[in-house]
């Protein structure tokens, strides 16, 4: 399961329980503007992906999808949609609309689909923020060896992507392979990596993210 760490005050590295702990006791109780506390996790790999986030009761759903297209979505411009179950929400519905433990199912692209879970966690409290979204916390990125040389890599191939066990390389590896560098996208901490065209370039909240050019 992957540590994370806490962007409001900065502490870093923690499991994701200890995590939890740490926004409701610290980071979520005081305040003027009435929020809910959730979480966003990837529908395939939930302890590899997730964000902890607060919004205003009186914010939509629309914020919040273009929020996760810049912190890990956004490559080509693709359709979205969030869900009850099987029946689609529409992106002006309130946050306040949804109950605490409440969870909603968002697909990002209806053909190279990621589908993501929101969970409604509890009512919480903030100061008034720039933003209708706030990350609170969010998963470390995932460390990958290239499959060449083993040093720390750098991209991941999307045409292996689906077939071969290790896809990623480094920075002179990647280089070399004049046969899939059309393929070459940056790793990101994202569960659209290896997707399409991602490459994680609107993530402004990914401190570690290389930006690296072929």
């Amino acid at each position: 399961m992957a540590k994370g760490s806490c962007f409001v005050c900065s502490s870093r590295v923690m499991e994701e329980g200890l995590l939890l702990s740490h926004l409701k006791r610290k980071h979520i109780r005081s305040g003027i503007e009435k929020c809910c506390f959730i979480k966003i996790s990837s529908t395939d790999n939930p302890k590899d992906y997730w964000l902890y986030i607060d919004m205003p009761l009186d914010s939509r759903l629309a914020e919040l999808d273009e929020f996760l297209r810049q912190i890990w979505l956004e490559c080509c411009g693709h359709m979205s949609s969030f869900y009850v179950g099987n029946t689609e929400v529409g992106k002006k519905r309130f946050i306040s609309e949804f109950n605490v433990g409440e969870s909603l199912r968002y697909e990002y692209d209806f053909g190279l689909t990621t589908e993501l879970k929101i969970d409604f966690i509890s009512q919480s409290y903030r100061q008034p923020y720039e933003s209708p979204v706030r990350l609170l916390g969010r998963n470390e990125p995932k460390l990958y060896s290239c499959t060449c040389c083993g040093a720390d890599a750098v991209y991941v191939c999307s045409e292996c992507f689906w077939d071969q066990e290790n896809p990623f390389y480094c920075e002179d590896c990647a280089k070399e392979d004049a046969l899939h560098a059309e393929f070459m996208l940056l790793i990101a901490n994202s569960p659209r990596m290896g997707i399409c065209a991602y490459g994680g370039r609107l993530d402004k909240w990914d401190v570690s993210a290389k930006r690296h050019a072929i």
